[in-house]
Parts: C-alpha cells; structure tokens; sequence
C-alpha cells in the first residue's frame, strides 16, 4: 500500500495512538500507570493479532483473568518461579564452566539494533577483554524480541525471560525472576540499559539489592511526549528516584549529565557518580580504520578531474524509521529538495503494513547489518539526520567515520560531535527550510564539506576508538571489579572432576529414625543429578530395627548410598563424622526425617558454581506433618533476611531460623567451622552463627526447597530444657563475642522470658517437675526456689488500689514528682509497686506505667483495669515490646512533674530516701 504519509493505520493502530495520548496526559504517578499499562496488555495484543471484535473480546477476557492475581494466589509453592530461576542459573552455572564466573550482568528490554543494543555489546566486548577469566550474562527481560543481526561475543551467556516463565509474562512476575537471581547470584556488578522491569525493582528494592552487588545504569537522553514539551520516559520515571541506590549512571554524552543534574537538582554526590562514556565506532578496525580518509582523498581527487562536472547530488538517511526519528519532517525535506536523490537504509518499524510513500527522488534500500552496505552502491555526498531526541547517536558516529558530510539537529548530544567545524548543524527544532540551506551548501561547496567531514573524521577517531573506550570502563569506580586470579571454575556434569569423586555428598545422621530413610534418600536422589555420594551415619540406634532399615537404605542405590556405625555422639558428632568422611566438592546436610524438594541440590550447586565467591546457598522451606499430607509455611519468613551476622545474633527464632538442610555447603566451610558436640540442643543456632562470625558468605535462593517434618518425635517438645539450652548456647555465642556486643545477651534473655518462660507450656512443665520431687521439705524448697516470688498474694486486686490512691485526697495542682515505673511481667509486685506511691504524704504525685508487651497476660489485663481511671495516674501499653530505653523515654514524654523519680515494677517507693530540692 502507497500513501502521501508515512502511517495507513488500521483500527488498532489508531487506538493505541490514542492510547498513548491518554496514556502520557493522565494525572497518576509512573507507577500507577506501569500497573495500569501490564494491566491491560492482554487487550493490546489481542487487538494486534486480531484487529476486530473477537480480538475485542479475547482481550477483554484476557484483562478480566490477568495473571497477575495467579502470582500472588495462596499456592504454597510458586513452581513456575522456582524453576525458572532453577533453569536459569543451570544455564549460567555451565557457561561459568566454560568461560569463568559470571560476575557482570547487563539488562535489555529486548535486544534489536539500536543504539542501547551496541552500547550493552561494547561493554560486554570490554568486559570480556579487561577481565577474560571472567563472563558476563544478557538478559532480556521485558519482551521476547532477539534480532539475529546481533552477534554476541564469545564468553556472553544469553538469557531471555520469556523462554523461562511459561504462560505468565506480566512484568510483575519478571521483576519478581530479576530480584530472585540477583539475590541468588550476588554479581559483582549490574548495569541496566532501558530494561523497564529492572527500573521498577531498582525503585522498589534497590536499597536492599545494593548491599550484594553494584547497580548502574545507563540514560542517554530525555524523552517527550507528543506536545514536545513534556518530559517522559527513563529520565523523567527513574532516574532521580533511582540514583540514590545506584553506584553510578552512566551515558553516551555529556549534555545529557548536565541537564539532569540541573533539571533534577541532584546533589553533588549524585552528580558524581554521573559520568559519561563515549562509545566506539565499529568502523575503527582494521582497514575500517583508514576507509574515512581513503575515502575523502577520492572524493577530492573526483573534484579535480571531474572540473565541475557531477551528477545529482545522493544523499543518505539511514536508522530505524519510526515517529521518534521524524520521518515526517524527512518527507516533507525530500518533497522540497527535488535537487538531490534521497537514499533510506533502515526498516519501517512506523506500524505493521506502513510504507514510505513514492516520490520520485526517494528509494527506499531496506534494512542493513553494517554501514558499509551504504557504499557499495552510492557515493553520497551528505547524511541527513532527524530525530526527536537523541542522545550520541552511532549513526551519525558512524557517518562521521566514512567521510561523509553529516547534516544534523543539535538535540541530546548531538551538538558533541556535530559542530561548524565538523558538520552543518542545525537548531534543535529545525525547519524544512534549515535543511535545504544546509544541502544546498554541501552541493555547491564540495571542498567546504569535505573539510568538515574530514575534521569530524578526526574526532570520531580521537573520541570514539576502541582503546579510548576500554580506558574509560576500566576507570569507572567499582565497574570492572577485581581481576580472579585462581577463579574456581567447577566442572559442568560430565566432567573429570566428577569421574573421580562425586561433587555432591549428602550426610544424614540417623538416631532411632531409620525408618524414615527410604523417604529422606529418595528424596535426595531426586533433588540431585549431579554424582552424589549419600552418607548416612548410625549416631549408636537402639532401636532393634535398625539394622533391617540400613540394610533396605543400602539397596535403594548400590554404590550412592554408604553406611557409618559410630557409638553415641549426638546430633552434631554424627554430622561431623559424616562432613569427615564426605569427598564432595558440595555438602548437603539432611536429618533423617526431613525431605527436599526435587531438584534442590541441582539449583543450590549451580547458584555456588555460577558465583564462586558465595560459600553456602540458602532456600527456603515447607513445614509438613508425619504423613506429609499437610504442607504450610512456617511464619519465619528467611526471603526477608540478609543473612548478616546481627540476624543470627538478634533475630534468631524472632522470626528467622534456617533448617539445616535449607542449606548447600561447600566444603571449605567446614575447615574452620564444626558442630559443637557438647551442645544437645541450638545446635543450629550456634553453628550459623559461628559461620556468620567466620565471615562466610552466605546467598539466598528462592524456592520452599526443605521440607520440615513435624511430628511427636520431634525434640522441640521440652520448654524447659530448650529453654534452658537457649541460655546456655547464648552464654556460648556471648563468649565468642568477647564484650563486641554488650546487649547481645541481654536480648537473650529477654527472649528467654518471652518465648519460653512466660508459655503456658513451661508453666506446667514446672509443676508437673514439682509435683514428683519427693519428700515434703524437698517439695517446698523447689517451690521457694522455682516460683518468682515466695509468700505474695498471686491475686492482684486493680480496685482496691484505686481505692488505696484515690484516699490520698489528691488536688488537681501540677505534681511534684512524676514516678515513672516501666513493667515487664513481676505481675506479684504491682500492687505493692503501686501501692508504695499511695502511702506518700505531703507531695503532689503522679505515676506513670509502661508495659512494654509483658508477655504475662495477667500484667496486661491489670494495666488496662488501671488505664483511665485516675488523672495523676497515666497507663502506657505497648503492642510490641520495645526494650526498657524505649518504655523510659515514653514514660518521661508523658510525665508533667516538676521532677522524675525512677521505679523499677518491683521496687517499692520511700518519698525520704530521696528528697529532691
């Protein structure tokens, strides 16, 4: 189809125009109309595939049933999710064999041949030749569009989101893949280039991601909408949000750095991590080095022996065709230039079926894979460049390197390399009439551009060389990162390493719960492919089934599976005996009736292989019941957690704990790090922490990889022997803390007395133990010795101390004294706590009480029976404890007295003993 404008638009063409007018002018935040946009993408491509009312329709439906509401449904496990990063760091984990760590990852939307497109293949070029032990992943993330023309560099491992996730394509879920592969492999560098869902998780979870590996990006120019005056695009949506977190942005020219330092009032410090990084003309190699100059010395020459004689003027248009680069101003240029032939190399991409209309002095060439296609037919006398913004155009670097005169607005960077001196630039919102001046000044002064020319081609070369640009990478602060000189490369499977020696050994201690091993070894064959050796330590089993079970254990993989019989060491002896023993590069620790999930050690290894500066891979898991019938998450929530030494510290049990078998060890971690036989409980605890102060580094996985089985065999059974073995293992890590953590304990046994003290449980399992000690006097010994306080009154009776303070006679003047009194359980001492403050005389009183979350119910229950019922005496309930600094503070803000006494909730109160003047 021929028409007089660059665009014959169908229906659904003419409603997505429409669509983005709307789009751009609605007053919401780029967030809002992110969603709004993922949101109703099942209507846009049902419409492009099918331009009518069934298109209508299966779009509609397809908004109805977005799959965003499946991602975020109750499944216990996102499998496709998990998989996915499973496939993919698989993938990455056999090309680090191959070509070394994948240190550095680069994000495209989509890889055509753009601009944004060569500068992420530069960078992989240089990346590769700074660091060539090292590798380096692509990921396209937004939608599936590879152009082949691309010709990725060797040691470039691809990745492409959509091959991975199935059905659900929303951003929503990409972004969730983006964030779970970071976290897992912990790159040293990542750089996004125009990827939108890489934006979006930069703003989102940026301050966290930043904490494991170097995030940049790059902008290179601001965008407009359709009044050519309002700002959109990544500058407009990302860039002053997102430079916070960001180690540096970089951009193909300065102008752009400039302007958005300005525009965005950036701070200095911002500003200087902003830098510019001139990319490099492909041109300049080998004997594209000297074709510049070749061939202006021809042109000159065929200026002097054609003594004016020339045919009609050529002149070039080359990139992609679409609205951003104002083909419409084009046409009109050629409509009013019937003086020269107009030849266009690129593709239409305007919309599907357009065309550019036929004029008699315009030819369309069709798509080209290198600059050097425009020559092998014309000899061009001038490049003819319009756009609507721009950053560094490579076109036009790539003009400059062929010697030909380049005609070009000033807009984005353009005004860098296109100047009097080296081309015929023009204002940035030229006219029909600009270009012809400029054309017609090219055709009668040849000598003129070719002088221009020949100056452009001298700062193409001096600015845009390969050597310059490798120069520069290498200097940009944290980019590069450090050169591997032994790096750790691991053998994909197949390899001699694992002819030799399995790489994986699984070690299962087993005290009396043989007959759980047929499942836990089934479970472990299924979680690896790898050659797996599978030990499975007898820590002394008296149970007289035993035997048989170890035998039937042995016959499930002749050969995988090995038997070691020790006497009685405990749990972390068996589990030392079987590290001992182990001979696999890779260690997976698994109790004897727990279960991983299949595929487990196969994504845990390739997360370690893929990043050999990680020392164990942490998933997270599943709790399950004896029959494993019933799956549920357990509240510790470990995807939340950096794995930093104050977690394991503070956080242990307060919602963060790590089953052992969540985790996939290499074996060097065990060299300085064992299990402590002598402790019978918080073993666990004990041995992660010992980790984290060992500076092991730890990576998280996304995936209920474990599953915990509860069932009443289970040890957490006793309160009060895990209580008191959470004291004794806290007096153990207080000691290998050495006084760098003075609170450390104290939160210890704050959570002593939360967690397990004031339970329900240990409460009867103290009487139960009191109720068998034999003998009366032994009886009331450990009843003195056991209950918090000894001869008071367990009933506490609010009423009569309000009566008690309300005989005082109070008046309403200022008090005195504020008496701040923080309570924390010693629910036996209120009321004689209180109570002191009533038999006060001769001062104006007023009492303040914090209950900072007494886990003690009957404490709570008599605050509240106090709360609001007298003025001078003021109740404050905390919903979460705080730590007695913050109850203080409160307390002190809500105090009016002219002086502050402090009481602690079992002290008593003696106006004498401190009278204040």
């Amino acid at each position: 189809m021929v028409a007089e404008t660059p665009i014959s638009m169908m229906p659904h063409q003419r409603f997505r125009a429409l669509a983005r007018v709307v789009y751009y002018r609605l007053p919401l935040s780029q967030r809002t109309k992110w969603h709004l946009r993922e949101r109703l993408q099942p209507l846009l491509a049902a419409l492009r595939d099918s331009p009518d009312l069934t298109g209508l329709t299966q779009g509609l439906a397809g908004v109805i049933r977005h799959p965003r509401g499946q991602a975020n449904g109750n499944a216990l496990r996102d499998n496709g999710r998990e998989h996915a990063l499973a496939q993919i760091l698989q993938s990455l984990a056999r090309h680090a064999s191959a070509h070394g760590p994948v240190r550095h990852w680069i994000a495209l939307p989509f890889l055509a041949t753009g601009g944004a497109e060569m500068v992420a293949l530069n960078l992989c070029r240089t990346l590769r030749q700074l660091r060539p032990n090292q590798s380096v992943a692509l990921l396209i993330t937004d939608r599936k569009l590879v152009s082949e023309r691309m010709v990725l560099p060797e040691g470039v491992q691809l990745v492409v989101f959509d091959d991975h996730l199935g059905e659900d394509l929303s951003y929503a879920r990409k972004q969730a893949l983006l964030r779970d592969l970071l976290l897992a492999a912990q790159p040293e560098c990542f750089h996004n280039i125009n990827s939108e869902v890489a934006w979006h998780l930069i703003l989102a979870e940026g301050e966290r991601l930043k904490r494991f590996t170097k995030l940049f990006a790059s902008i290179f120019a601001f965008q407009f909408a359709l009044d050519g005056h309002k700002k959109i695009g990544y500058a407009a949506y990302f860039l002053k949000q997102g430079m916070p977190h960001l180690s540096g942005l970089l951009s193909d020219n300065q102008r752009f750095i400039d302007d958005a330092a300005r525009e965005y009032e950036l701070p200095d410090e911002e500003r200087a991590r902003m830098g510019v990084l001139y990319q490099p003309c492909r041109l300049l190699h080998g004997i594209g080095r000297e074709l510049g100059r070749q061939r202006l010395a021809q042109r000159r020459q065929r200026l002097t022996e054609a003594s004016g004689q020339r045919g009609r003027p050529q002149i070039l248009w080359a990139g992609r065709l679409d609205a951003e680069k104002r083909i419409d101003l084009f046409l009109e240029v050629v409509r009013r230039c019937t003086f020269a032939d107009f030849r266009v190399f690129g593709q239409v991409v305007l919309e599907e079926g357009a065309v550019l209309p036929a004029l008699p002095n315009l030819s369309c060439e069709g798509p080209f894979s290198s600059p050097m296609e425009w020559l092998e037919r014309f000899d061009f006398d001038a490049f003819v460049f319009t756009s609507r913004w721009e950053g560094m155009p490579n076109i036009l670097i790539e003009a400059g390197a062929l010697g030909i005169p380049v005609i070009a607005p000033t807009v984005g960077g353009v005004g860098e390399l296109v100047s009097l001196d080296t081309g015929y630039p023009l204002p940035e919102c030229p006219s029909i009439g600009d270009y012809e001046q400029a054309l017609r000044a090219v055709i009668e002064s040849p000598q003129e551009a070719i002088a221009r020319a020949d100056q452009m081609l001298e700062r193409v070369l001096a600015h845009h060389n390969w050597d310059s640009f490798v120069k520069t990478v290498e200097r940009i602060p944290g980019y590069v990162g450090q050169r591997l000189v032994d790096a750790q490369v691991v053998p994909a499977p197949g390899g001699n390493l694992e002819e030799v020696k399995p790489l994986v050994s699984v070690v299962i201690p087993c005290y009396n719960q043989a007959r759980y091993l047929p499942q836990s070894i089934a479970s472990a064959l299924a979680a690896c492919s790898h050659s797996l050796e599978i030990i499975v330590v007898d820590d002394g089993s008296t149970d007289r089934k035993t035997a048989h079970y170890l035998s039937e254990a042995e016959q499930m993989a002749p050969g995988v599976v090995r038997i070691h019989r020790q006497a009685n060491q405990g749990l972390s002896g068996a589990r030392n005996s079987g590290i001992a023993l182990a001979r696999g590069a890779f260690i997976q620790l698994l109790d004897a009736d727990d279960l991983l999930a299949p595929g487990k050690i196969d994504a845990q290894v390739a997360q370690l292989q893929v990043n050999p500066g990680l020392d164990v891979s942490v998933s997270n898991f599943l709790l399950c019941d004896e029959s494993r019938s019933d799956f549920s998450k357990p509240e510790e929530a470990i995807a939340q957690f950096d794995f930093t030494e104050q977690d394991f510290l503070y956080r242990w049990e307060r919602g963060f704990a790590i089953p052992i078998h969540c985790g996939v060890f290499r074996r060097r971690v065990f060299e300085e790090v064992r299990f402590d036989t002598h402790a019978r409980a918080k073993e666990d605890w004990l041995f992660w922490t010992s980790l984290a102060m060992a500076g092991t580094r730890f990576g998280y996985i996304h995936g209920h990889w474990a599953m915990y089985r509860q069932h009443e065999g289970s040890m957490r059974r006793s309160y009060v022997n895990m209580g008191r073995s959470w004291l004794q293992t806290g007096l153990k890590i207080d000691g290998m803390l050495a006084g760098r953590e003075p609170l450390f304990f104290e939160s210890v046994v704050s959570w002593f007395e939360q967690c397990y003290r004031s339970n329900p449980a240990y409460q009867q399992e103290i009487a139960s133990l009191q109720t068998k000690v034999a003998g009366e006097s032994s009886r009331t010994l450990a009843s003195t010795a056991l209950s918090p306080v000894s001869g008071h009154s367990q009933t506490v009776n609010a009423e009569d101390l309000i009566s008690r303070l309300e005989r005082r006679g109070w008046t309403g003047v200022k008090p005195f004294i504020s008496v701040v009194i923080p309570v924390y359980n010693h629910y036996e001492h209120l009321e004689r706590c209180i109570g002191s403050i009533a038999e006060q005389e001769g001062i104006q009183l007023e009492i303040v009480c914090v209950d900072d979350a007494s886990p003690d119910q009957r404490v709570t229950e008599f605050m509240r029976a106090l709360q609001d019922r007298l003025p001078y005496l003021k109740i404050i309930i905390h919903p979460l404890n705080l730590g007695i600094s913050r109850s203080l503070n409160d307390a002190v803000t809500a105090a009016t007295g002219e002086f502050v006494a402090f009481l602690d909730g079992c002290g008593l109160f003696f106006y004498r003993s401190f009278r204040c003047k």
